[in-house]
């Protein structure tokens, strides 16, 4: 069967902006939701473009780009730039933990591959929160390398900020590298990459990479 339905698309992107609250101790307050990813990225709420939402008394305004720095630190990617179309599937940027992809109904494209992927458990990469050694200056898309994987990169960097970034990275190599038992280096001659754990993870994520 095909089910169709004729509708209208508009861009109205110009017409409302997003916001969000973040940091520790919030509590739902008016138009506020909490994010529906991760309880740790806050609050959202999606107002008319010149508007202002309402907030408690003695919480700073900040900029978007503050926000980008505290999903980094919390391994989360948003947006085609952090996420590539066509590279990759949902897991290796761990949307099966953050409320976006559903195990129990379909149909989707791909969804054989996802649902066959969790089910055996076995996932190879993963997004990781990384900090570059020195001066923390590198450039998005650039290969990350691992001694011992010299047939292929350990990973890619898929975001930057301040020294600080997301990279999808081969899970047994960065495991390894976040308890400092190798490095990982970004491009040829490039700053250190240290990748680490974000504390949201379920336990059994790292044992999806069968030891070889």
């Amino acid at each position: 069967y095909k089910l169709r339905a004729k509708v209208d698309i508009a861009d109205v992107s110009s017409e409302y902006t997003t916001w969000a609250r973040f940091g520790p101790g919030l509590m739902p307050e008016g138009e506020w939701k909490s994010d529906p990813r991760l309880a740790a990225l806050g609050q959202r709420t999606v107002l008319p473009a010149q508007s202002k939402p309402t907030s408690p008394s003695g919480e700073p305004e900040t900029e978007g780009i503050e926000f980008k720095a505290w999903r980094i630190e919390h391994g989360v990617a948003e947006g085609d730039t952090e996420m590539p179309s066509g590279h990759g599937i949902p897991l290796e940027y761990n949307l099966d933990g953050l409320n976006a992809i559903s195990f129990t109904k379909g149909c989707y494209v791909g969804q054989e591959l996802i649902a066959r992927s969790h089910f055996r458990g076995v996932v190879r990469k993963r997004l990781m929160p990384v900090q570059l050694g020195g001066d923390g200056e590198g450039k998005v898309g650039e290969s990350i390398l691992a001694p011992g994987m010299r047939k292929r990169p350990a990973g890619t960097l898929q975001a930057l900020h301040e020294g600080r970034g997301l990279a999808c990275l081969n899970l047994k190599a960065a495991l390894q590298a976040a308890q400092g038992q190798q490095e990982l280096q970004l491009g040829e001659g490039g700053p250190l990459v240290t990748p680490w754990r974000p504390t949201w993870w379920p336990k059994d994520w790292g044992e999806e990479q069968p030891a070889s």
